[in-house]
């Protein structure tokens, strides 16, 4: 029987190794023990978001401050910002893997999980604004 691979495990993942990092700014410095995942965390998703992020996370920011001007990715607390910027990387880059809805309910879930109470409001609204927007923007071309 194949083994099923755990996106949403990897999710969690990612988002703990970057919050973390954005305390350390190191990446030798940063520990997340993998063993406390089980073995179906998808490891090769995870490094994807990891390392996308971190590749693009200043054109993350940039679209992220372009939809949420009266409180700028420098004003946002980091969970809520590495969440927006995995989902955003995820709808933009990773389309073909993830449609926008996976990804704003994946942020909405972790953000709940991780974030402070009601922090999945804001980044489902920035979320859903970014995906309808680039939609249209779509549709229009």
């Amino acid at each position: 029987m194949k083994l099923q691979r755990n996106r949403k495990a990897a999710r969690a993942y990612a988002l703990q190794y970057l919050y973390a990092q954005t305390f350390t700014g190191a990446d030798e410095a940063v520990s997340v023990p993998m063993d406390t995942y089980d073995a179906s965390l998808d490891k090769n998703y995870a490094q994807s978001l990891i390392n996308g992020v971190k590749k693009e996370k200043e054109s993350l920011d940039a679209l992220i401050n372009q939809y949420s001007p009266k409180r700028p990715s420098n004003r946002m607390p980091q969970v809520e910002l590495t969440i927006l910027r995995m989902a955003l990387w995820e709808m933009l880059m990773m389309m073909d893997k993830t449609p926008a809805p996976i990804a704003i309910n994946e942020a909405v879930r972790l953000s709940k999980e991780f974030g402070s109470d009601g922090s999945y409001k804001f980044v489902n609204a920035i979320l859903d604004h970014i995906s309808k927007d680039k939609l249209e923007k779509s549709a229009n071309q």
